[in-house]
């Protein structure tokens, strides 16, 4: 019980800029976003090599 209470307190202090459970927001955006991503990386190749080549380009 305790531990369920640190956690709230630990989550209301960490997004204290956001309204009540704007914190399930951003996880949900996070989620989505790099499913999203994965599931294109794995249907088209072309978009991974784009990805790749944009990672290689910007070493030079």
């Amino acid at each position: 019980m305790q531990s369920a209470e640190l956690l709230d307190e630990v989550l209301r202090e960490r997004f204290k800029f956001l309204p009540d459970n704007g914190w399930v927001i951003w996880l949900l955006l996070t989620v989505t976003t790099g499913t999203y991503t994965l599931i294109l990386i794995r249907h088209y190749p072309c978009i991974k090599e784009a990805l790749v080549w944009k990672k290689y380009t910007k070493k030079k």
